[in-house]
């Protein structure tokens, strides 16, 4: 007797969609991009490793918007970088070929991910004719 897990019809739909129309997950708000990005710049708002005050400017809201994506968390009087900010934050540096403190620097999250995986589709692409011999 085999048993088949249930299926609903909203998971059927998803499967058979192009993965162009389905749903994601990892969509994240620029703005709070942005801000994660800001505050980890400034030098005077770093308490220690990954650890940052909250800086003055920032609103409550925006300090709430970076909690709920997963970008920081409280860490008793400040905030603290996750994983996933951190890898937000290097996306953003490695994604664009200016220094990191240069001034007037401003990149957006999703062209600094476009340029990453530019950068990767090439490396691929040269390393798997490589090993095919072309």
């Amino acid at each position: 007797m085999h048993k088949f897990t249930q299926f609903s019809l909203v998971d059927f739909l998803t499967n058979i969609l192009p993965p162009d129309l389905k749903p994601r997950k990892d969509i994240l708000d620029p703005k709070s991009v942005q801000v994660l990005y800001n505050i980890w710049k400034n030098p005077n708002n770093k308490i220690s490793n990954k650890v940052y005050k909250h800086p003055k400017d920032i609103s409550q809201d925006d300090l709430d918007s970076l909690i709920s994506y997963g970008l920081m968390r409280k860490a008793g009087n400040g905030l603290q970088i996750t994983g996933k900010g951190s890898n937000i934050i290097k996306t953003m540096i490695l994604g664009d070929d200016r220094s990191s403190y240069e001034e007037g620097r401003d990149i957006e999250y999703t062209k600094a991910s476009n340029n990453i995986k530019k950068k990767n589709k090439k490396t691929d692409d040269s390393w798997w004719k490589n090993l095919d011999g072309k």
